[in-house]
């Protein structure tokens, strides 16, 4: 289920719910980009089975495929804060549950925000993913970003991110998050960043 690229209205209140997903891309989907305006908001996913996959759930505001730029490649794909226009797209007010998957090849939840218009109020409950990884899968399509292979859950410029009895099974890192607002895991507020070398650091 794919909501993206090319969208300059909006979708809000959509639910996938009570669904099987046996050798697909990907489970569930939002990819898009500075210069596409737009948003998606008030997503619920719940009750969900999936095996063989390469992503249970990627939002990518840095996708690099599809139609020509219509702003300048050097600030579609900037890692600093841009001005926030009616072209900046918005993501937000998503609720996740009940969901199980088995064999994911490349990453179980992948949020990649932009600076300025964070990925906002994400409520993720009762997850359970085996991650088992698998080289040459490109799970995210994310400008200048390697390719994911057996990673858990990856967050970068999200706000609001609340998690609770997310369990994954994974063959590399369980947890990486850089640039992230309000993060809460269990209870427990999550003030640190995890470093690639493994050691945590204080943002």
């Amino acid at each position: 289920v794919v909501f993206g690229s090319e969208m300059s209205g909006g979708v809000k209140n959509g639910t996938v719910s009570h669904c099987v997903f046996n050798n697909t891309d990907r489970g569930i989907r939002i990819k898009t980009r500075r210069g596409r305006g737009g948003y998606v908001k008030g997503l619920k996913l719940e009750n969900i089975t999936m095996n063989n996959l390469e992503a249970f759930f990627t939002i990518n505001e840095y996708y690099i495929y599809g139609g020509e730029l219509t702003v300048p490649k050097e600030i579609v794909f900037s890692q600093e804060k841009q001005e926030i226009t009616p072209l900046t797209p918005k993501i937000s007010d998503i609720s996740i549950s009940k969901i199980n998957g088995e064999n994911i090849k490349g990453v179980g939840i992948y949020f990649y925000g932009l600076p300025e218009a964070p990925i906002e109020n994400v409520y993720i409950k009762d997850v359970n993913l085996s991650v088992t990884g698998c080289e040459g899968v490109d799970a995210v399509m994310a400008y200048d970003r390697e390719n994911v292979s057996g990673e858990g859950i990856f967050l970068q410029n999200a706000k609001n991110i609340l998690m609770s009895d997310v369990n994954i099974n994974c063959t590399k890192e369980e947890l990486t998050v850089i640039s992230c607002q309000e993060l809460n895991i269990n209870g427990e507020k999550v003030k640190e960043i995890k470093l690639n070398d493994n050691v945590w650091g204080i943002e």
